[in-house]
């Protein structure tokens, strides 16, 4: 077996995916490429630039956790390669979103600053330093 690009998809869960939806492309410019159902949960499709996303709804039985309590094991953050770092932590803050972490020089070299959407979701921005 040979996995070949980077990758598909990144699959999040989110109380609402309309409102996630939105809120990623009111903050982020994200497009939204599609809707549907899927195993009893609507989903909505976006890019992120070349970034795949599927946001969905809960399923029965799903339980949201505490958004205040993140996930220390499996997926950590979305890593995001952005040509205005400032422009893009500040619209995340301008719209609900929290920075975690300023732009500064990070170890990779490039200039990485860290945010939360609002349910929770962590978000790298990276911007090469120039």
């Amino acid at each position: 077996m040979k996995v070949y690009g980077s990758y598909h998809h990144v699959h999040l869960v989110s109380r609402d995916p309309e409102v996630a939806a939105a809120w990623y492309e009111k903050a982020l410019g994200a497009e939204i490429t599609g809707r549907g159902q899927g195993k009893g949960s609507a989903m909505v499709r976006i890019e992120l630039g070349e970034a795949k996303v599927s946001i969905r709804g809960l399923r029965e039985g799903e339980v949201a956790p505490d958004v205040d309590t993140p996930p220390l094991i499996g997926l950590n953050h979305i890593g995001l390669m952005v040509d205005d770092i400032e422009w893009a932590t500040r619209s995340v803050a301008d719209n609900g979103g929290k920075i975690i972490e300023a732009p500064h020089v990070g170890t990779s070299g490039n200039i990485v600053a860290h945010v939360e959407s609002p349910e929770g979701v962590l978000i790298e921005f990276l911007q090469p330093k120039s």
